[in-house]
């Protein structure tokens, strides 16, 4: 993040910062048919009964942010009745949750420079920038340490 703060601010230029869920579900969206589901999810195991998630809607607006959940919480945002397309790089781990039937899995967890410029692009024709002053890093969980 210092680098690219260090970067924009000597190249006079703006800072739009995009994290990784976000990438993984709008790489998602782009590639099949934008708006054929209801939901386009990420999900990233974190750890054991532990995952990082983001999800959006048919028109890719942020309906749960990107937070970190445990499997019961999964469970709520997988058994409703819509349509969700799911990247996930842990299907194995949340297989006896999915109704396959109306979620489509994919294992894509790659974003491709080509939809992460085209996000970047909307991003700033709608003004979402960084101020570099105060941009820092987004981290899901907060860090902490066994006594």
């Amino acid at each position: 993040m210092a680098t690219a703060k260090g970067m924009c601010y000597a190249l006079d230029i703006p800072l739009i910062s995009v994290n990784r869920l976000t990438m993984i579900a709008y790489n998602a969206y782009l590639n099949n048919d934008q708006g054929k589901f209801d939901l386009y999810a990420a999900l990233l195991l974190a750890r054991p009964g532990e995952f990082f998630v983001a999800v959006y809607d048919h028109a890719f607006r942020c309906v749960i942010s990107p937070r970190h959940i445990i499997t019961a919480q999964l469970d709520e945002i997988l058994l409703s009745d819509t349509r969700i397309m799911l990247v996930t790089d842990t299907e194995t781990a949340i297989s006896s949750t999915l109704n396959a039937g109306r979620i489509c899995i994919s294992t894509d967890v790659k974003t491709d420079l080509k939809s992460w410029c085209f996000y970047a692009l909307e991003q700033y024709k709608c003004h979402n920038i960084e101020i570099l002053s105060s941009c820092e890093p987004f981290y899901l969980k907060q860090v902490y340490t066994h006594n």
